[in-house]
């Protein structure tokens, strides 16, 4: 990475490469995009066709989400160094002083979310016991197949798109409710309800096949629902 500052009180500009010679992100490249919302860029999924972003939400959480950037008006403000990206990675967080260093001009610290204990929290942002999840965008995955998909535990009923299911967990009153969607390559897909829209998000339902429930696949209303939820992410 170059970096040379000039500085003129706090109005500092700092020289950072964050395209490759072909036009591409680089890793760790920190943007904003068209509705303020600030991200870190890892890596191009050339498969999929889209790209693995980190968005900096509120909380203090780093949440990887697959988009295709080439669809939005993104600018680019600062890149993160390759130990600073693997941090983010690895923990799921992000600081607020790591990013505003990282920032080539110091009047872009204003897009920065404030972290905040008390910020509110969807529930699909919840990380249940044990989990890995992800949120992604429904362009990223792809519609099931036999090969793709399989039960978590046998006997139970095999996994189809609009499959309802529950995890018990911490008690015998805590349940958490989904619908099942589909596989990609980050793991298993399933819709949740947050805030009366509906939203994708990627769980590891190995991890609960003790509780683990399956009930009735919905029915073709609410599966239209879902996917104008997710015609709107």
């Amino acid at each position: 990475m170059r970096r040379a500052a000039a500085a003129v009180g706090r109005d500092w500009i700092r020289e950072v490469d964050m395209h490759d010679a072909d036009g591409r992100l680089l890793p760790g490249t920190i943007f904003v995009l068209e509705d303020g919302a600030m991200g870190v860029y890892r890596e191009r999924n050339d498969a999929k066709e889209y790209d693995v972003v980190y968005m900096l939400k509120p909380t203090g959480r780093a949440a990887p989400q697959g988009m295709p950037l080439g669809n939005y008006d993104v600018e680019t403000v600062g890149r993160l160094t390759q130990g600073m990206l693997d941090q983010i990675t690895s923990s799921g967080r992000w600081d607020r002083d790591m990013i505003v260093f990282h920032l080539l001009k110091f009047k872009d610290h204003v897009h920065v979310p404030e972290i905040s204990v008390n910020a509110p929290v969807a529930p699909s942002e919840v990380p249940i016991p044990g989990t890995q999840e992800a949120t992604v965008s429904s362009w990223t995955i792809k519609k099931p197949t036999s090969s793709d998909l399989h039960a978590p535990v046998e006997e139970k009923p095999a996994l189809s798109r609009g499959r309802e299911f529950t995890i018990q967990f911490g008690g015998a009153h805590q349940r958490w409710s989904a619908v099942y969607w589909g596989k990609d390559e980050m793991g298993h897909v399933v819709a949740h309800k947050t805030h009366e829209k509906w939203t994708l998000m990627h769980l590891d339902l190995n991890r609960f096949k003790e509780t683990l429930q399956f009930g009735e696949v919905v029915g073709q209303g609410i599966i239209s629902e879902m996917e104008r939820d997710f015609a709107k992410k």
